[in-house]
């Protein structure tokens, strides 16, 4: 009878790997298809508040507010779909794989410690430590290529900080998975559309059916509902600590995804800084004593992406 549970939280915990990948892919492989970012925000704004608007119905702002539901689809929704379709059109996906989901653990150890006092342990540090070199090292293979992809990069880590933001108010709020799905979709959507809808060209309604049909159902559906439930699922069956190392993997999936997808292909310095970053990711999320609180927040901020 325990065999069950066990076997669901590894399935689960597979998808949550599966569509974090497929997200940092599918992204990239939008902007190659020459879609603008801006009209790409609008799809998956667009779609992910229909989606999310029953949940929404039902909890609504309770115990949150609309100010802070707003500043969660500011930071969650907003402000990190924008950056990553906007370093998407700049930088290649490995880029993309590794300083999005692979620099949180970062940005929240810093955030954590800046704001919260929660000083991390040493193996945390080492983990840091090994982030930290990777993205210096994927920042200069860009550097020596061109502005344009440095500046992807750039766009990157504001992605990756603006959802550790989201993953820290979302903890000290206490606020329930599906409720934090639907709260950033539907911020999102009042924070975004109005400024779409008055100062764009709505070139939203002249994508094709196929992206409409593919990039909507994707980053409105799966890469909202369908994420935060799985990883809910995954943490109940197999702990937070457990789920996190199985969640590191992405960045390599996600590179690897690539290769055939997209013809996203690493050099040798974004394949070193990739390793460094995926064993920074490993040894963050390992157990440490000085950093349980830390540990806490990685776990629930990763829910949704």
């Amino acid at each position: 009878m325990r065999e069950q549970p066990a076997l669901s939280g590894w399935l689960a915990a597979a998808g949550v790997v599966a569509i974090w990948s497929g997200f940092i892919v599918i992204s990239r492989a939008g902007m190659v298809g020459a879609v603008p970012p801006l009209d790409l925000a609008a799809l998956r704004i667009f779609v992910a508040a229909g989606v999310c608007m029953p949940f929404f119905l039902r909890d609504g702002w309770t115990g949150v507010g609309p100010w802070r539901g707003l500043v969660l689809g500011a930071t969650a929704g907003v402000g990190f779909v924008l950056f990553a379709f906007h370093g998407f059109e700049r930088a290649p996906a490995n880029h993309g794989a590794v300083l999005l989901p692979g620099v949180l653990p970062l940005w929240v150890a810093l955030l954590s410690w800046l704001a919260l006092g929660e000083r991390p342990g040493r193996l945390r540090l080492v983990g840091l430590g090994l982030i930290a070199s990777g993205v210096v090292v994927l920042i200069t293979d860009s550097l020596g290529d061109t502005v344009r992809q440095a500046l992807g990069d750039g766009l990157f880590l504001c992605g990756s900080f603006s959802w550790a933001v989201f993953t820290l108010l979302a903890r000290r709020w206490r606020v329930p998975p599906l409720q934090a799905a639907s709260l950033v979709a539907i911020g999102a959507f009042v924070l975004y559309a109005p400024a779409y809808l008055a100062f764009s060209d709505w070139g939203v309604l002249r994508l094709s059916t196929p992206v409409l049909l593919g990039q909507g159902f994707y980053q409105g559906v799966i890469a909202t509902l369908a994420s935060v439930f799985l990883f809910t699922r995954a943490v109940a069956a197999l702990g937070a600590q457990r789920t996190a190392v199985i969640t590191a993997i992405v960045p390599t999936v996600a590179t690897v995804l690539a290769i055939p997808v997209i013809g996203d292909v690493p050099t040798i310095a974004a394949a070193a800084g990739l390793l460094l970053v995926s064993l920074g990711m490993i040894s963050a999320v390992l157990p440490d004593r000085q950093s349980g609180a830390v540990e806490k927040t990685l776990s629930s901020g990763s829910r949704g992406q």
